[in-house]
C-alpha cells in the first residue's frame, strides 16, 4: 500500500517540537497518508490501475499532486508547488482567489486547457 507524508503536517510537528509555547496550544498531526488501490475480490488483490490527481490533507488543507501506478508511488510525478495561491495577500478578492486555486487544481490534474481558461478568467 503506497504511503506518502503531508509536508505541511511534518512542518507543523517540527514547529511543535522546537517551540514549547506552540506545543502547549496545538496537537500533533499524523503526516502519514495511506492510499489503497484494490481491484477484484481474490485473496491476492492487484490494482493494475493508474491514479493521477491532487490529494488534500484534511488536517490542514495542504494539497499536492500524486501519481500512483500499480500501488507504487511514481516519484517522477510533478512535484511543483500547488499552493502558491496561499501566498497571496488578503487584499485579493475571494472570487479571484477561487479562480486561481481552480487554475492550480486544473494544472496539476494535467487539464492544461482548463487551467489556461481559469487563468484568463482571473486576468479579465
Amino acid at each position: 500500500m503506497p504511503v506518502i507524508q503531508c509536508p505541511k503536517c511534518v512542518a507543523h510537528n517540527e514547529k511543535r517540537s522546537h517551540n514549547p509555547a506552540f506545543e502547549q496550544i496545538t496537537t500533533p498531526h499524523d503526516p502519514v497518508i495511506e492510499v489503497s488501490l484494490v481491484r477484484g475480490q481474490a485473496p491476492e488483490r492487484t490494482a493494475q490501475v493508474q491514479l493521477e490527481g491532487v490529494i488534500t490533507c484534511l488536517d490542514d488543507g495542504h494539497q499536492r499532486p500524486i501519481k500512483i501506478v500499480n500501488n507504487m508511488i511514481d516519484e517522477t510525478a510533478p512535484s511543483m508547488p500547488i499552493s502558491e495561491s496561499a501566498n497571496l495577500t488578503s487584499n485579493v478578492p475571494d472570487w479571484l482567489l477561487q479562480d486561481i486555486k481552480e487554475a492550480e487544481r486544473c494544472y496539476f490534474s494535467q487539464s492544461y486547457k482548463a487551467s489556461v481558461v481559469m487563468c484568463r478568467r482571473a486576468l479579465q
